[in-house]
């Protein structure tokens, strides 16, 4: 349900006196009243009027209850989504992610963001992303000093992925704070931490990484989180799709660079058309962390332009090592 609704219904009681309007979110015990009413309604009339922009977005419980000259009272109950701001209640988890398409999951209030490739699973998946409990007793690879931020579990039926997919987690409340991603596992007696790493976005909102898995994770904060294996350079560059169409004609309108740095640096990523010309800096002499980070290009130039169809050069250069990787764009 979206902006304004009605609720209709009508009353078949010759002892009718009055009826109640009430709300309530799914799994709460306390009922709010929006309106207490003592006129009959004709058949089928509006009872109410909702504006659902005054509630958050979210599972919601209405009622209606009519109430007779003897002082008992029947009521009608059903559940409803609320859906006003973004993402849509279609993308929202759980969600159905396409094996042939892939697709785009996110948390109801955009606090996770799951980008899953074409082809990345043999069949359709449902996807839950739910939030993760921190253990009771500190996990093993926690690092010194490091605080527990918001964490999450995410599911399928398939949990391995044939490609990367792309998670995105909001770093709400806390942009300036050093931060990384690791991956939870729940073990028979201790829960371990593994680091993915994460690269920040622009604005420092959000951190992002890519996972061949499904499972939990957790964003840690602290000077100590960013831990690397020491190497120089980029590697294992993965360019996800390898196909996209900023103009929307069918494929994804983003192109997810991913890349695994062995210690936190400054580095390049650009795109260059087949005749080796600059086409768009997407990060010029950037900070990155160690581990998995990814960047995204919108398949624009640096003027702002969709680029033509064609073949492209993606470029990442880290410690005075490039590593390149081709990609399609077609626009339909």
């Amino acid at each position: 349900m979206r902006d304004t609704v009605d609720v209709l219904g009508s009353v078949a009681d010759a002892r009718f006196a009055g009826y109640t309007f009430e709300i309530r979110p799914q799994g709460t015990q306390r009922w709010d009243t929006l309106l207490v009413s003592t006129a009959l309604p004709a058949a089928g009339d509006t009872l109410f009027r909702w504006n659902t922009k005054a509630v958050l977005d979210g599972v919601w419980e209405l009622r209606v209850g009519s109430s007779d000259n003897l002082g008992l009272t029947g009521y009608v109950q059903v559940t409803v989504t609320i859906d006003n701001l973004a993402p849509s209640a279609s993308v929202t988890s759980p969600a159905k992610v396409d094996h042939v398409q892939g697709g785009r999951i996110f948390t109801t209030f955009g606090e996770v963001e799951l980008d899953v490739p074409p082809n990345a699973w043999p069949s359709d998946q449902i996807v839950v992303i739910d939030p993760l409990r921190q253990p009771v007793t500190p996990p093993v690879g926690m690092p010194p000093g490091a605080i527990w931020g918001s964490s999450w579990a995410l599911e399928a039926g398939d949990p391995t992925l044939d490609k990367p997919a792309t998670l995105i987690l909001s770093l709400a409340g806390a942009p300036n704070v050093p931060a990384a991603i690791y991956r939870v596992e729940a073990g028979a007696t201790d829960t371990t931490l593994v680091p993915l790493g994460g690269a920040r976005s622009a604005d420092g909102a959000s951190i992002s990484t890519t996972i061949s898995s499904l499972g939990g994770v957790v964003v840690l904060y602290g000077a100590n989180v960013a831990t690397g294996a020491g190497y120089s350079g980029a590697r294992g560059l993965d360019c996800q799709p390898r196909v996209l169409s900023p103009n929307g004609g069918g494929y994804a309108t983003r192109l997810a660079i991913s890349f695994d740095l062995g210690k936190s640096g400054n580095g390049a990523v650009k795109v260059f058309d087949r005749a080796g010309r600059l086409v768009r800096e997407v990060v010029e002499d950037g900070a990155f962390p160690p581990g998995r980070n990814v960047v995204f290009w919108d398949g624009k130039d640096a003027s702002g332009r969709v680029v033509p169809s064609g073949l492209y050069v993606v470029a990442v250069r880290f410690d005075g090592e490039t590593s390149v990787a081709s990609v399609a764009v077609a626009n339909r």
